[in-house]
C-alpha cells in the first residue's frame, strides 16, 4: 500500500486459520449494501461484519465470512468504490492481490531491458523466478533497438506483458516505458486496459515521452525536438486517461491525436494506472501532477529526490489533488555482491559499453557509484534502499543491464528483500 493510503487491518476472529493483511480489492454498487457509507466513515479500523457473497461475474458465492476491516480511499480505484483491506477467513475473492512486501514501507521490483537480448525462454524464465521469489513487480522496457550498436534480440513488449499477465497470479506486471513517439496512445489505452483485466487488476501502463534517436531513424517514426515531443506526449496522455477513467463518449481535438465520440469497450474492472516516467522539473512533473497515478524518476540520489518530492506535492495542491494520490517509483541499477565474482556476474552488461570491456572491476563500480547506481554487499544495498525510503520513494525497479542474470536477482531476493518487511 502507498504511504498516502497506509491500511493496518487485522486479522479475523475465528476458530479456523485465517488469511490476515492488508487485501486491495475494488467492490463495485452490487457490493454496495455490504459496505458502510464512505460519507458515513471514511476510515474505519477494527469493524467487523459477515458478508453473504452473491454470485459475481459467473463466479458462485462462498459460505458467508466474518470480516474486520479497513475502509480507506485510494486514487486508483474506480469512482464509487472503496479499497477494502481485510483480514478473512475465507477463499480469496477473485483479483485480490497479496504481495509478500505489503507491509513494507519500500518496495523492490525487477525491471529487464528488453532490448538486450531478451527472448521468449529467457522471458518465460524471468516470469517464473519474479513470480516465486516474492518481488513486488515485474517491468520492460520498450525498444526496437539500442541507442547505439551493436542490437539484440528484443521482445514485443505488449506480447511479453500478455503472456506474463496469463501466467503469473500475485507479481504486478509494466512498462519501464512505453514512448508515444511511436506507439499510438489509442491502442496503447486498449492492449493496456486489456492486460489489466486478464491480470485481474496487476498491470501498470507505464509512458513517456520518447528519446532514442536511433531506433526513430531506423523505422521511420519522426522523434522530433524537445519542445515538439512534450507537446505531443501532453495530448497523448489526454487521450489515454481520458479513454481509461470515463465512462461516456469522449471528443478531443490536438495538434496530433483526435478522438470523436470515441470510448473503449469494454471497461476496464479498474481504471489502469498510468506510471508516467521522467524527472524534469518544468515539463514532465507538471503533467505527472496532472495525469499520473505513479510517478517514475532516475537518475538522482536520495536528498534530490526529497527536493523532487516536494516540489511534486506542491504541484499536486495545485492541481486539486492530494500527494498521497501519486505513488513515487524509482528505476535504479542495483549492482548487489558478496565477493568480487558476484560482482563481476552483475558487470556482465556494464562490460558490453565501449571502453569498459578490461576496465578493473573496481574503477567500474566506482563509475557505477558516480552515476547514482546502487553499488554494494546486501547490507549496504539495504542501507541504500532505505535512505531513498526517508526521502519519499515507495518502490524502487532494480534496473538489470543483462537479461539473464538470474543469480543477481536471485541474491536480492535472499540477501535484500528479508529486511525490507
Amino acid at each position: 500500500m502507498s504511504k498516502g493510503n497506509t491500511c493496518s487491518p487485522r486479522g479475523a476472529h475465528n476458530t479456523r486459520p485465517s488469511v490476515s493483511g492488508c487485501q486491495r480489492t475494488s467492490f463495485d454498487d452490487r457490493h454496495a449494501d455490504a459496505l458502510p457509507s464512505k460519507a458515513q466513515s471514511p476510515r474505519l479500523r477494527g469493524a467487523a461484519l459477515v458478508v453473504a457473497p452473491r454470485p459475481y461475474d459467473g463466479v458462485q458465492p462462498i459460505a458467508p465470512v466474518s470480516i474486520e476491516f479497513a475502509i480507506a480511499d485510494s486514487p486508483l480505484d474506480p469512482p464509487g468504490s472503496r479499497t477494502l483491506c481485510i483480514g478473512y477467513d475465507g477463499p480469496r475473492p477473485r483479483g485480490m492481490v497479496r504481495h509478500s512486501q505489503e507491509e513494507a514501507q519500500v518496495r523492490l521490483s525487477i525491471q529487464i531491458e528488453g532490448a538486450k537480448g531478451l527472448t521468449w525462454p529467457v522471458w518465460k524464465e524471468l516470469v517464473r523466478e519474479v513470480e516465486e521469489l516474492g518481488f513486488v513487480g515485474l517491468y520492460c522496457c520498450d525498444h526496437f533497438a539500442e541507442p547505439a550498436p551493436p542490437d539484440y534480440d528484443s521482445l514485443e513488449v505488449m506480447m511479453a506483458m500478455a503472456y506474463a499477465a496469463s501466467h503469473t497470479t500475485r507479481v504486478e506486471l509494466g512498462l519501464l516505458v512505453a514512448p508515444v513517439s511511436w506507439r499510438d496512445p489509442v491502442m496503447l489505452a486498449r492492449q493496456g486496459m486489456a492486460i489489466d483485466d486478464l491480470s485481474d487488476g496487476r498491470f501498470i501502463l507505464g509512458v513517456g515521452a520518447g528519446w532514442n534517436e536511433r531506433e526513430h531513424a531506423m523505422f521511420g517514426y519522426p522523434l522530433g525536438d524537445r519542445p515538439t515531443r512534450i507537446a505531443r506526449f501532453t495530448e497523448a496522455l489526454e487521450v489515454m486517461t481520458r479513454l481509461i477513467r470515463t465512462h461516456t463518449p469522449q471528443t478531443f481535438s490536438g495538434s496530433f491525436y483526435q478522438l470523436h465520440e470515441a470510448m473503449l469497450l469494454p471497461h476496464p474492472r479498474r481504471p489502469t494506472p498510468v506510471m508516467i516516467g521522467g524527472s524534469g522539473p518544468k515539463r514532465t512533473m507538471p503533467l505527472v501532477a496532472k495525469y499520473g497515478d505513479i510517478w517514475n524518476g532516475g537518475g538522482m540520489n536520495p536528498d534530490e529526490v526529497r527536493e523532487r518530492n516536494a516540489a511534486l506535492d506542491a504541484l499536486l495542491v495545485a492541481a486539486g489533488r492530494q500527494p498521497g494520490d501519486v505513488r513515487r517509483t524509482m528505476m535504479k541499477g542495483i549492482f548487489c555482491g558478496r565477493s568480487e565474482d558476484e560482482y563481476e556476474g552483475r558487470l556482465r552488461g556494464v562490460r558490453r559499453q565501449a571502453g569498459n570491456e578490461t576496465a578493473p572491476q573496481a574503477e567500474l563500480l566506482e563509475k557505477l557509484r558516480r552515476s547514482k547506481a546502487i553499488v554494494g554487499t546486501p547490507d549496504e544495498v539495504v542501507a541504500e534502499l532505505r535512505a531513498y525510503e526517508a526521502a519519499g520513494v515507495q518502490e524502487i525497479m532494480a534496473q538489470f543491464l543483462v537479461v539473464d542474470d538470474f543469480e543477481g536477482i536471485r541474491v536480492l531476493a535472499k540477501e535484500v528483500l528479508p529486511h525490507l518487511s
